[in-house]
C-alpha cells in the first residue's frame, strides 16, 4: 500500500535540501550526516524562530548530576547520559552501553519548567532495532548548534539482505523550539529489496500515557498526545512521510527509497514538545513551523444569573475556515474568571465549557506577539441539557483538517 504524498516545500527549501546530500565523511567509526548545517538553516528559514527567549547557542554535556536532566513523570535520563539544549528545549540522549537503549533520544522538554512527557521514539531499520555502538558530540559554528551523533549497523545478510550503516544526529540550534534529527543510511554491501513491505525507516512517536494521535492528511506531520503533554514530528522534504501506527504517528521511509550499494540517504525530521496536551498547542507549533505569527488571548467569563464563577474549563476557538482548536482544562487566573490561551493570529469565535455552564460564542481577533481580550457570556445549563459539550481536542474525535484516531 503506497504512502500518502508529502507536502512540497518552496523551491528554495528543496534546493537547500538537495545541496545537503553531499558525500559522507568519516570520523572514527561515526558517519557524519552530510548537510546537517544546511538542514538546520532550512529549519530556521521555515519559521522555527521563537520570540519568547533569546537565541541561546546549543549546548551539549554529559549529565554529572540529576539537575542537568529533564524532570517530569516520563523522565528516564540517568547520570552519564548526554544532555542537549538551547534556550527553548532540553533533551536527553542515552549513553552507549551495548544495548538498544544506547544512543536514543528519550527525554525532551520545553524550558523553563523542563518537564518531560515523552514516552518513546522508537526507530527501526527494515524492521530491525538499531544497536548504536559509537557516540560523538560537537558544535557547529555556522549555526551555533550543538549536536550528538550516534552510529551503528544493521546486518540483514543472513537472510540475503544488505549490511547498512545507520547514523543519527540530534541538533539543538538557537531559536528552534525543537530538536532536529538527521538519519543517514548507507548500504555497505548487498541490496535492499525495493518491493519489501518493511519500511527502510520506521520511527514511532509516543507521548507518556497516549490517549490519541493526530495525523495530517498530507502526511507532513503527526502528533501524539499523552495525559499531560504532547509532541509533534514533522518531515523536512522528501523522502519520508508520517503514517499511522495504531493510534500513534509513525515517520516512515519506504524500502523503495533505499540507495544502491555504496550509496547513502539522509532524512531529516523535527521533533517538538507542545505546551499543552491539546489541539491549540498543536496549532501554535504548526504556525511557528510555517513562520506564521502567534499571539496571546485573555478570555473573561461573564457569569449570568444562577451560575457560579468557574475556576476551570475548556476554551474552544473556531477560525474563519471552520478549523477548531481547543485549550483543555485551563485554570482561572486571579479572583475573577479569566483564562489565558495562545493561538495563531487570526479571527476566531471563542466559547467556554465547564460543568453546569452553557456558553454563547464571542468574536475575537488575535494578533502576533500581542495580548487580545474578549468576554464570553455564560449561564446555567438548562435542566436535562448536557452539562458540557466537550470540545475537539479534549477527547472528541473527528476534524475537517486532520485525521484523528484514538485507542
Amino acid at each position: 500500500m503506497g504512502l500518502p504524498p508529502v507536502t512540497r516545500w518552496p523551491l528554495v527549501f528543496v534546493v537547500l535540501l538537495l545541496a545537503a546530500c553531499a558525500a559522507p565523511t568519516q570520523e572514527g567509526q561515526v558517519v557524519i550526516a552530510p548537510g546537517a548545517t544546511e538542514r538546520a538553516m532550512l529549519a530556521m528559514r521555515m519559521g522555527y524562530i521563537g520570540f519568547e527567549r533569546d537565541k541561546v547557542p546549543g549546548q551539549v554535556r554529559q549529565a554529572s548530576m540529576r539537575g542537568l536532566l529533564p524532570e517530569g513523570g516520563a523522565s528516564a535520563g540517568k547520570l552519564g547520559d548526554w544532555v542537549l539544549e538551547n534556550g527553548h528545549v532540553v533533551a536527553a540522549v542515552t549513553a552507549i552501553d551495548g544495548t538498544t537503549r544506547g544512543g536514543r533520544l528519550i527525554d525532551l522538554a520545553k524550558k523553563p519548567k523542563s518537564l518531560d512527557w515523552l514516552g518513546s521514539v522508537e526507530l527501526a531499520v527494515l524492521g530491525q532495532p538499531i544497536l548504536y555502538d559509537s557516540l560523538h558530540t560537537g558544535f557547529d559554528s555556522a549555526t551555533n548548534a550543538a549536536y550528538i551523533e550516534v552510529s551503528g549497523r544493521v546486518d540483514m545478510r543472513a537472510s540475503g539482505g544488505a549490511l547498512l550503516t545507520v547514523s543519527t544526529r540530534y541538533d539543538a540550534a538557537p531559536g528552534i523550539e525543537a530538536i532536529l534529527m538527521h538519519t543517514h543510511v548507507k548500504v555497505d554491501s548487498g541490496t535492499v529489496d525495493p518491493a519489501s513491505e518493511r519500511p527502510l525507516l520506521d520511527e514511532v512517536l509516543m507521548a507518556k500515557g497516549p490517549e490519541r494521535g493526530v495525523i495530517d492528511p498530507e502526511a507532513s506531520y503527526g502528533a501524539s498526545f499523552g495525559d499531560h503533554g504532547g509532541y509533534i514530528v514533522r518531515a523536512l522534504g522528501d523522502p519520508g512521510s508520517v503514517a499511522t501506527a495504531s493510534v500513534l504517528p509513525s515517520f516512515r521511509v519506504p524500502a523503495s527509497a533505499a540507495p544502491a550499494t555504496g550509496g547513502a540517504l539522509v532524512v531529516t525530521r523535527v521533533l517538538a514538545p507542545l505546551d499543552r496536551a491539546d489541539t491549540a498547542a498543536l496549532a501554535v507549533a504548526l504556525a511557528k513551523t510555517g513562520g506564521e505569527p502567534v499571539g496571546d488571548v485573555e478570555v473573561r467569563v461573564a457569569v449570568g444569573r444562577g451560575a457560579h464563577p468557574p475556576k476551570q474549563g475548556s476554551l474552544t476557538f473556531v477560525d474563519a475556515h471552520g478549523k477548531q482548536s481547543s485549550v483543555c482544562s485551563v485554570d482561572a487566573k486571579g479572583e475573577d474568571s479569566h483564562f489565558e490561551a495562545k493561538l495563531p493570529a487570526g479571527e476566531y469565535s471563542v466559547s467556554f465549557d465547564a460543568p453546569g455552564i452553557a456558553s454563547w460564542p464571542a468574536k475575537v481577533r488575535i494578533e502576533g506577539e500581542r495580548l487580545a481580550f474578549v468576554t464570553v457570556g455564560v449561564h446555567a445549563a438548562e435542566v436535562g441539557a448536557p452539562a458540557v459539550v466537550e470540545p475537539l481536542g479534549c477527547g472528541v474525535t473527528g476534524a475537517s483538517s486532520v485525521h484523528v484516531t484514538r485507542r
